[in-house]
This record gives C-alpha cells, structure tokens and sequence, in this order.
C-alpha cells in the first residue's frame, strides 16, 4: 500500500520496504533522513524547510531513519530516539517558527525488530502558503 494513501496508524514496515524496492525517489513526497534533524539552527532550518515545502506542495511525508543514496532509499537502520521529546521539539518548532501554522501534522513511529524506529512526519498540503518564520531561538 502506498504511504500516501494509506492510514497513518497503518503505516508499517513491508510500507517502508516497498519505497525501497519500489526505488521511490525522494521528491514532491517523500524526503529520507538517515539521521534525526540535529538541535543547530541550520539543522532546525533544514527542517522548517522540509516541511513547509511538502506544505505548500501536495503534502508529503519526512522518514527519519531511513538511508538514501543519490535520492533514493537504500535501506532502514532506524533511530533511538525519544520519540515523545522529539514529537514535541518537532511540533514546536513548526509552531513558532511558521506562519501560518501547518495544521495536521502527524507524527508517528514504525518499530523495527531491534528496538530501533522510523519516525513518519506526515505533512498536509496547506492551502495557505507558508513561509518560514526567522527569528533567532535556542530550541
């Protein structure tokens, strides 16, 4: 089933299999992260960016843990993460630093058989354009 269609809470490992399989490249939908977005502001801005540009696109989808090379996933090493701290850094940071607010942002986790997860952001289309909000913070 494809990601973009299916039910968040649905979501689970054969779905992530399948974009590598399936070579999905990173694009208008999808964006793969090895790593989990660092705390620099550069890092914070890559974010912003990120979610915005899905934002005022179609919508898409931010899957962290996921390696890509050139663009396209290669496989699913996953993250430790607290998923909860970072769920509310995450959704801070596109609270305060947006305008307008994206509404509808989901963030849920894929568990991998090692403990390890895959963190899914889902980023709904907005129908207002949205544009990042600088101003210096220590997030």
């Amino acid at each position: 089933m494809a990601i973009t269609r299916a039910d968040i809470e649905n979501i689970d490992l054969g779905d992530l299999q399948e974009l590598i399989d399936n070579k999905v490249a990173e694009g208008i939908l999808y964006e793969y992260k090895r790593d989990p977005y660092g705390r620099t502001d550069d890092d914070k801005k890559e974010f912003l960016k990120d979610a915005s540009s899905f934002a005022n696109t179609a919508g898409g989808h931010i899957l962290v843990g996921i390696a890509e090379k050139e663009g396209l996933p290669t496989s699913i090493p996953g993250v430790e993460i607290d998923l909860d701290q970072e769920k509310l850094r995450l959704e801070s940071l596109l609270r305060d630093r947006l305008e307008p607010r994206i509404l509808g942002v989901r963030i849920v986790p894929i568990d991998l058989k090692d403990g390890r997860r895959v963190p899914v952001v889902r980023i709904p289309r907005s129908w207002r354009p949205l544009m990042l909000y600088c101003k210096t913070s220590r997030d």
